[in-house]
């Protein structure tokens, strides 16, 4: 009987042990941007909103926030941050949601924008716009 006991007792501290987390399938990925809105001038120092549609992968998949990378002063990469909430029943979307990119003109010249447009394994591709920020 007290074997019986041992065993029963072991076991139920591993099942004890285990954590919440392993159920847990939630996130962020980087997502995909189809198209943007971007005029083809820019005034130095004003701020713009550009509208740009992001790809919802599924109906799991929610906005979080846009990514910026300024590769230099004269280019600069726009990703799409994802929230990933798995509840076991995924259903893919090809769905398009309009979001607003919020950008301020800070440097005269030609600007490079690239947002990313495909991220498949192996493959990035990209959306290229340039736009001339003007002085005024």
């Amino acid at each position: 009987m007290k074997k019986i006991i041992g065993i029963t007792l072991v076991i139920l501290s591993f099942l004890s042990c285990e954590s919440d987390d392993f159920y847990d399938r939630s996130g962020t990925e980087v997502g995909t941007i189809s198209f943007a809105n971007l005029p083809d001038e820019l005034v130095l120092g004003n701020s713009y909103q550009f509208d740009l549609s992001v790809d919802q992968i599924s109906d799991c998949h929610s906005f979080n926030r846009f990514e910026t990378e300024v590769v230099n002063q004269n280019t600069i990469v726009v990703g799409v941050i994802l929230n990933f909430d798995d509840n076991f029943s995924c259903e893919p979307s090809d769905n398009v949601n309009i979001r607003t990119y919020d950008y301020e003109a800070t440097t005269p010249g030609t600007i490079t924008f690239r947002f990313l447009s495909d991220n498949t394994p192996g493959n990035q591709d990209f959306i290229e716009y340039e736009v001339t920020v003007l002085e005024p």
